[in-house]
């Protein structure tokens, strides 16, 4: 009978959206386990043949993977495949997949109010409310949202979302991805330009690729250096893309 553990199911922002009912009818036995440490995750994993896992605080690292003889499939129930080392699950013959699809339209939606937040500095008129400050406007003056250059790095699934919903608001869109083709940018709204070109030309970034050695503090220094003084970051990707030190 195939094992099925639901390592942390107490992280799933859906957890009823996981169809249980059809996994048992095929004859497979699914547990729950709630797991919040590499422990529990050996422990109650290690008979599994199949874990389906969130993992944004929970990494299956080698020393897990070593603990778990029959697992032949880590599902994530997410984008990302930065909390498994996939390295190691692919040598010892267990394949690792992710929810593809998983909340496109939500961190779209999220990434846009952000955006829209931003520009319209609602950060700052919040704390103006909740001080009293109800005299004169402080707050620096901003173009038209209609005459603004956004940014797009990382133009996937969320990426070409955000594209659409953000592409009717603004002057022009801009991408940066070096594994799609200038069609596709098209195909969403964007022109595909390089990785400089976005950064200087941008009013607004938006961040939307995944974390790989690739991505990782790719937000740097020098990356900041060649963006408008003016510039808003937008990052609705995973933390480390951007060089918090920097």
């Amino acid at each position: 009978m195939t094992k099925i553990v639901l390592a942390d199911t107490h992280m799933l922002p859906v957890p009823h959206r996981l169809d249980v009912a059809s996994w048992t009818k095929l004859g497979a036995e699914v547990r729950d386990a709630n797991c919040e440490t590499e422990d529990d995750l050996i422990r109650e994993c290690r008979d599994a043949h199949v874990i389906v896992y969130f993992g944004n605080n929970l990494p299956l690292t080698e020393r897990v993977l070593d603990a778990l003889p029959h697992c032949g499939l880590i599902q994530r129930v997410a984008v990302g495949f930065d909390s498994v080392d996939v390295e190691a699950a692919t040598k010892r013959g267990i394949f690792v997949a992710n929810g593809a699809g998983y909340c496109d339209e939500d961190v779209a939606n999220h990434a846009l109010a952000l955006l829209m937040a931003c520009h319209q500095q609602l950060p700052l008129h919040h704390s103006n409310l909740l001080a009293g400050a109800w005299g004169k406007i402080l707050d620096p003056p901003t173009e038209r949202l209609s005459l603004q250059t956004v940014g797009i790095i990382g133009l996937g699934r969320i990426g070409g979302t955000f594209c659409r919903r953000v592409r009717p608001l603004v002057k022009q869109v801009l991408a940066y991805d070096p594994y799609i083709t200038p069609e596709t940018a098209h195909s969403f709204g964007a022109e595909l330009v390089e990785w400089d070109d976005l950064l200087r030309q941008s009013d607004l970034v938006s961040l939307h690729c995944p974390l790989t050695s690739e991505t990782r503090g790719m937000i740097d220094a020098e990356a900041i250096s060649k963006m408008k003084s003016t510039a808003c970051l937008v990052n609705t990707a995973r933390g480390p893309v951007v060089d918090l030190a920097a």
